[in-house]
């Protein structure tokens, strides 16, 4: 089509123009426009030469300043996701000059490091959401598949299949159903109406650490861990629950890029998750340190799961949560520890359309689109229970303990909805918490039984949490 070669030639001139005038922009040379103009020049330059026709001058000056700029070490990114574009570009501009001899040992090596750095040794992406993980492997692909065959064909590319099998590996797991994933971390998504996978439990322990657990009905996402900063939230211990077609416990999304704003720190923060928070402490990225949070354990019962992980990230404070999986039944129990005083909370943030049905140490909400109900139910004494709902949205402040009850649904678009909020205080703390997710009472469990919330009783003479009869978690 004669039109993109014209267009990529406007392209290129208006790109040689503004550097003249705007020489000291430091976005003319980030790693991602350097990176998508490369590509886009390197298939120019390449139809070009396919037609017999003249390469401009100003066309070859813009491709070798980008060739000089991603080989540079200084301006390359060798430890983020952007690099991978960036060798893209590379190979797009390298069969343009004749310089393959050169230039594709470099971006071996380079993409070598990284597949290396971009997924653990499990398969699982480092840079904290799945739904990238989608897109890493798109280009991964794409290289194996058509970039290094095009540039020779004496290339081996099978270690990049092999760690793309095992990447989907952990995308099937992960996912809702195919092209589905959880809203977590850096990105938006869509859901698929009801449940479209089988039941299983897959467990991913290294960091960044993955529990899923998926039912019939209700699908399970329990976080901790962390390998990388990028894209890193604050979510770890967070539980995430999809049931009924909706998202019930949900993850605020990320609103924005933009460092300075409230509500995307809130959608960052450990704040405005599914998890234990400190007085009002904010979590800084100095505390994202491997080590300083992930999963403990991992236990297989008759009927249930327990998992467990813990959060040290707050100084002199360790917190530990074990999720005992039943299936539509969930008995969450937060241990916190301390030298000193502190004001624990332990936050649940609801889907946006939920209702609320009944308040205090037994929380009741319908959830949307179905007659089914979701319990939240404390059986240790709370001091302090509350709920708030779109608090403070334009807060031109970085005290995130203000802001609360938002979730984002796309880019710039803050929804209210409802944070449960229940507080302890002192120098030690337990959360002993059920979440039971029920339909006519009744509460569906992993192994084909059900039960009623009634069946779930804190003994009075063991001081255990029984379920039917059955001790489950010990007294504190």
């Amino acid at each position: 089509d004669e039109r993109y070669w014209e267009a990529a030639q406007v392209f290129a001139d208006q790109w040689l123009a503004y550097l003249a005038t705007e020489p000291t922009n430091d976005r003319l040379w980030s790693d991602h426009a350097v990176a998508l103009r490369s590509s886009t020049l390197g298939m120019y330059l390449t139809i070009l030469e396919f037609k017999g026709l003249p390469i401009p001058p100003d066309a070859l000056e813009n491709a070798q300043l980008c060739v000089d700029n991603i080989v540079d070490e200084a301006t390359y990114r060798t430890n983020h996701s952007h690099g991978i574009i960036q060798l893209r570009g590379l190979a797009a501009l390298a069969k343009t000059f004749h310089h393959e001899h050169t230039l594709i040992p470099l971006i071996v090596e380079r993409l070598h490091a990284q597949l290396d750095r971009v997924y653990n040794r499990a398969g699982v992406h480092v840079e904290n959401t799945p739904s990238y993980q989608v897109g890493a492997d798109r280009v991964f692909a794409e290289f194996a598949d058509h970039i290094l065959p095009a540039l020779s064909d004496e290339i081996d590319v099978s270690w990049v299949r092999a760690k793309l099998a095992q990447s989907q590996g952990f995308l099937d797991a992960v996912a809702l159903s195919p092209s589905f994933y959880p809203q977590v971390g850096e990105m938006f998504t869509e859901f698929p109406p009801a449940g479209d996978w089988e039941p299983m439990r897959s467990f991913y322990p290294a960091p960044p650490g993955y529990y899923i657990a998926k039912d019939p009905q209700t699908y399970k996402l329990f976080k901790a861990g962390c390998a990388d900063r990028t894209r890193k939230h604050f979510d770890d211990l967070a539980l995430w629950l999809f049931s009924r077609g909706v998202d019930i416990l949900i993850d605020p999304g990320m609103f924005s890029y933009e460092r300075e704003d409230p509500i995307r720190n809130y959608c960052v923060s450990a704040q405005g998750h599914n998890t234990v928070t400190v007085d009002t402490q904010i979590l800084g990225r100095q505390a994202l340190q491997a080590g300083r949070t992930g999963f403990l354990s991992y236990v297989e019962k008759p009927g249930y799961t327990v998992v467990s992980a813990f959060n040290d990230m707050y100084e002199r404070v360790a917190i530990m949560r074990t999720l005992y999986d039943f299936g539509d039944l969930m008995i969450v129990v937060d241990d916190c520890h301390s030298d000193e005083e502190h004001t624990y909370n332990q936050s649940w943030h609801l889907n946006e359309n939920a209702i609320r049905i009944a308040a205090g140490t037994e929380v009741v909400y319908a959830i949307p689109g179905s007659s089914s109900i979701l319990r939240i139910k404390q059986f240790l004494p709370v001091v302090i229970q509350e709920t708030r709902r779109g608090l403070n949205k334009a807060m031109n402040t970085h005290d995130i303990a203000q802001v609360s009850g938002w979730v984002c649904r796309g880019l710039g678009e803050p929804i209210p909805t409802d944070t449960v909020i229940f507080r302890q205080f002192g120098r030690q703390a337990r959360f002993l918490t059920a979440i039971s997710i029920e339909d006519d009472d009744q509460i569906s469990l992993a192994d084909g039984t059900s039960v009623t919330s009634e069946q779930l009783v804190m003994s009075p003479s063991t001081g255990w949490l029984e379920l039917a009869g059955a001790a489950i978690v010990a007294p504190h």
